[in-house]
């Protein structure tokens, strides 16, 4: 499942946001956000 909001962007912009759909699926995408996470400074 994915879900992109692009709302009313220029057509370029869309069509390269659109382009990771083409990606294979991260397999640990958790991993992503805790690495995210613990370089937050708020």
């Amino acid at each position: 499942m994915a879900t992109i909001l692009n709302g009313m962007r220029h057509t370029v912009y869309v069509d390269e946001s659109l382009t990771i759909l083409q990606w294979e699926p991260l397999q640990q995408p958790r991993l992503i956000f805790e690495a995210f996470k613990n370089t937050s400074q708020l």
